[in-house]
């Protein structure tokens, strides 16, 4: 079975606290995206129960234990194994790798949320009673990363706790989005450190951006889209400010840092202002990443 993995973007990201034990409470609204890796999956036919296997196709990332997919496919396994009921021998599972590493738009999150997906969906083929329900499905995901059960979820969403309590937003309208992306990058963990070193950390209205997006109106989306994160990144990779910089001086309603970065993204009218502002990124940084495309919805029934 195959299906896309959608990148997401931070529309709006804040802090409110840390919690005792050590993860940061947020609220955020996010948005799925056109950028995609592809997943596959199939049961495996080699005589070894619980065997995973992982390829990663165009990325340097490790296969290995270590990997979100392989996570997955182990929570996966493991939890319909103690269920008593029809489950899968184990599973082979192929990425081919299209969102940029390490980039603020949950990659490897987003490909873990595919895996279980897919799994699922093989496990209801050969037993529909067996399969996993949404809450179970969501629960499993929260226990391999906290943006998983977003990215299981996809669409558009209020994200609060650590990023599992998932409130569903209607659609935003029809736009064109760039994501830009350098080189360089720093330590998600190191990011959120300096965070709680800072006296008076900016806060991005977020009500204000959940109106925005129940009322759908783009140009408000645009315009209350922050992240509270950005002075950190910023700090130590300047060219993050120069991004949102170079995409504000384009026809951009907006642009802003998504998750801890270093990527940024510019939210346009038309296809054509946008592939007009990656042009300017791409003069200013040559080897920069940059993808144009638009928000998606989901269409995964779980």
């Amino acid at each position: 079975m195959v299906t896309k993995a959608h990148a997401k973007i931070n529309l709006s990201l804040d802090i409110i606290g840390k919690m005792p034990d050590g993860y940061h409470e947020v609220r955020m609204v996010m948005q799925t995206i056109s950028l995609c890796d592809i997943a596959e999956v199939c049961e495996s036919n080699v005589a070894e129960r619980d065997r995973i296997h992982v390829v990663m196709k165009n990325s340097n990332i490790p296969a290995d234990e270590s990997n979100l997919c392989h996570k997955a496919a182990r929570a996966f396994l493991d939890e319909t194994d103690s269920c008593g009921k029809t489950t899968l021998m184990g599973l082979d599972i192929t990425i081919t790798k299209n969102i940029p590493e390490a980039a603020g738009l949950a990659g490897g999150s987003t490909d873990a949320a595919a895996v279980l997906y897919l799994a699922n969906e093989l496990l209801r083929t050969k037993d529909v009673d067996s399969a996993l329900d949404t809450e179970r499905l969501l629960a499993l995901a929260k226990s391999v990363g906290a943006d998983v059960p977003f990215c299981l979820l996809e669409g558009t969403g209020l994200c609060e706790g650590i990023g599992e309590k998932i409130t569903r937003l209607s659609a935003i309208p029809d736009c064109s989005i760039l994501i830009a992306k350098v080189k360089e990058g720093m330590s998600t963990a190191t990011i959120y450190n300096e965070y709680d070193a800072l006296d008076s950390p900016y806060h991005p209205d977020v009500d204000r951006q959940v109106q925005a997006v129940l009322s759908g109106d783009i140009r408000e989306i645009a315009a209350y889209s922050g992240n509270t994160l950005f002075e950190v990144t910023n700090s130590h990779i300047p060219a993050v400010g120069e991004l949102v910089d170079i995409i504000r001086k384009t026809k951009a309603l907006g642009a802003q840092m998504s998750g801890s970065g270093p990527s940024v993204f510019g939210i346009f009218t038309s296809e054509k202002d946008a592939e007009d502002a990656a042009d300017a990124v791409r003069e200013r940084f040559p080897e920069a990443f940059t993808y144009v495309g638009c928000p998606c919805d989901s269409n995964r029934e779980l």
